[in-house]
């Protein structure tokens, strides 16, 4: 038994190999997980379904026999106009319970995969989201979803139901001439083949370019609204106009490519369903011609191939659009296709973050795609509850400690601990929690102030918020607004000062008990007197945490336990500010002297 799902498995991976349609169907059958009773109900109502519209050409039939009687058996006619009228009735019932049925199933399997694929977005890497547009992953996301509850409508209420009238019907036309049976069963066998042929072959190529560069299109436009401020400070509408024009043109070209595919196939296929209608009158004729059918059996075969026309027409929209409706999905499959970042799964160790100690132990570091290491067995200790400033000039690697203390990325060689645990024992999630972090261009939600402040802290009381706003002095401020705290702040926090959002992050993390705290360059937007009366604070209320500031302002780290002076990936000085000045060559000292001259000169 073992082998043989070893066999078949393998098989399996073959085919996906080969056609990579196939995974794309299997991501889709497999959101079907926990929903039998449904899908029992959605394909057993389609088979009660398709007996009644396939009864209904037996009865026509029977009724045409009946008039060509005579006037005498009359009566027997309205009996046989009932039963057609009664199975149109059942069949519009049953189509009703599928319809409804569907959209249960629909809406409860779009919800979760909405939710399971943007949790698994968020816990992607860094590196990730930095390569991808937040525009365009919003548009896959949101088209994949729509895309699955297309496909979920195409398989049960079009496509089970018509491969149920089309076997049905070439079984029962087969019962009672074989012949017949044979040529409406090759016929639609190779219908369906060639249909499938082309889209596969044809059309999904010329959908998935059409796709792409659907998403680039949606990606640059998204980037350039929320960069708005931007774009109007260096007058560059037209720029933006022009770039989106030209990626606009190139969605066209592709998706007229894709639509003129899908109208040659469509064309294909109506020829073969002429054809067909042909072959299919042309035998009822010639069997009763020869004495083999009665005008009743004429009329069942001209009925059920109504039908069969009908079915074939909307298999061959339906399988277009089931295509279509893969290819969208193709993007959910890559997203889910894509580790989460490091360290998701690992578990915590049986000691707990609480000192907030850190030691950066023969650490070799490169950012993904240079060939540059930028911390070459770079060494750093620091102890718990003491406070640390970070200068030196950009690029030297002052926030790249931060990210690999908070595992944004992954080093090459060497340990990072905290309280003398690997950060690779921890859950991340586990570590970023013990870590507060202010950036010196705060992110904020499209939410109200109190939310943005509460943030990571749900459960704090309102007295604690307005504390904390008061502490990184923005409560006045927040107070003088017409809805207070129930302010929106706008996207990213476009409706506040750059000094405002600093502030809000700070009494965002004054909430936290984090052992670690870091700010870079988290005051650089405020005036020197508020930057004060907020170091000041800070003093006060983290003076048992361990505190990392970095900064170019010197003011920001002179009163500090210990400085360290960062170059090209490694703490060339270190000590307090009076130390360092006294080195007559040393870096610290050049940068306070270019400073001092730079703040005279202005």
């Amino acid at each position: 038994m073992g082998r043989l799902k070893d066999i078949i498995m393998r098989a399996k991976r073959s085919v996906e190999r080969a056609n990579p349609y196939w995974k794309i169907v299997n991501f889709s059958l497999g959101q079907y997980a926990g929903r039998r009773l449904q899908i029992i109900c959605l394909i057993g109502t389609s088979f009660l379904l398709t007996c009644s519209e396939l009864s209904i050409p037996v009865f026509v039939g029977r009724l045409v026999d009946t008039l060509s009687k005579g006037a005498s058996h009359f009566q027997d006619t309205y009996s046989l106009l009932a039963m057609i009228v009664i199975l149109g009735i059942i069949s519009v019932f049953l189509r009703d319970i599928i319809f409804r049925v569907i959209i249960y199933f629909n809406s409860g399997i779009m919800r979760l995969l909405t939710v399971n694929i943007f949790s698994h977005i968020q816990r992607l890497s860094t590196e990730w989201h930095i390569h991808n547009l937040a525009g365009a992953t919003l548009r896959k996301l949101s088209r994949g979803v729509q895309a699955m509850d297309l496909f979920n409508y195409l398989i049960f209420i079009e496509l089970i139901p018509s491969a149920f009238i089309l076997i049905g019907a070439t079984l029962m036309i087969g019962w009672h001439w074989p012949m017949v049976g044979v040529i409406v069963g090759t016929s639609l066998l190779v219908f369906v083949c060639i249909t499938l042929s082309l889209i596969q072959k044809y059309i999904y190529p010329a959908a998935k370019v059409a796709n792409d560069a659907d998403a680039v299109l949606n990606g640059t436009i998204a980037d350039a609204i929320s960069c708005n401020m931007l774009v109007k400070s260096f007058a560059s509408e037209s720029k933006e106009e022009a770039r989106v024009r030209s990626e606009a043109a190139a969605w066209r070209s592709h998706l007229m490519c894709f639509w003129h595919r899908s109208a040659t196939a469509g064309s294909i296929q109506y020829v073969m369903l002429v054809a067909l209608n042909g072959v299919l009158i042309g035998t009822g004729l010639w069997l009763w011609q020869r004495g083999y059918a009665s005008p009743g059996d004429v009329t069942y075969i001209i009925t059920t191939y109504a039908i069969i026309n009908g079915y074939l027409r909307g298999m061959e929209h339906n399988i277009r659009s089931l295509q279509r409706s893969v290819n969208e999905m193709e993007d959910l499959v890559t997203f889910n296709k894509v580790p989460v970042e490091a360290g998701r799964d690992e578990t915590v160790t049986t000691k707990s973050i609480n000192g907030g100690s850190i030691v950066f132990k023969n650490i070799d570091f490169r950012y993904p795609g240079q060939d540059k290491l930028l911390y070459k067995n770079f060494n750093l200790s620091i102890a718990a509850g003491e406070r640390i400033g970070v200068v030196g000039h950009s690029g030297g690697g002052k926030t790249t400690f931060v990210k690999l203390l908070q595992r944004l990325y992954e080093i090459e060689r060497g340990i990072i601990s905290i309280d003398g645990i690997n950060i690779k024992d921890v859950n991340i999630e586990c570590l970023r929690n013990h870590i507060s972090i202010v950036s010196q261009e705060p992110l904020l939600f499209h939410r109200t102030l109190l939310e943005n402040i509460s943030y990571g802290n749900e459960n704090v009381f309102l007295a604690d918020i307005h504390d904390a706003a008061k502490r990184a002095r923005i409560h006045d401020f927040i107070m003088s607004l017409p809805d207070g705290y129930d302010t929106v702040v706008g996207e990213r926090g476009l409706r506040l000062s750059g000094g405002e959002k600093q502030r809000v992050a700070i009494a965002r993390i004054m909430l936290r008990q984090t052992p670690i705290i870091v700010l870079d360059e988290a005051t650089s937007n405020l005036d020197s007197i508020s930057e004060a009366e907020i170091q000041n604070e800070i003093e006060t209320s983290w003076s048992n945490r361990t505190l990392i500031v970095i900064a170019h302002r010197l003011s920001s780290v002179r009163d500090l336990d210990r400085i360290l002076v960062f170059a090209d990936g490694q703490v060339v000085e270190e000590g307090d500010h009076e130390t360092l000045l006294l080195k007559k060559d040393g870096n610290y000292r050049a940068l306070m002297e270019k400073q001092n001259r730079y703040c005279q000169a202005t």
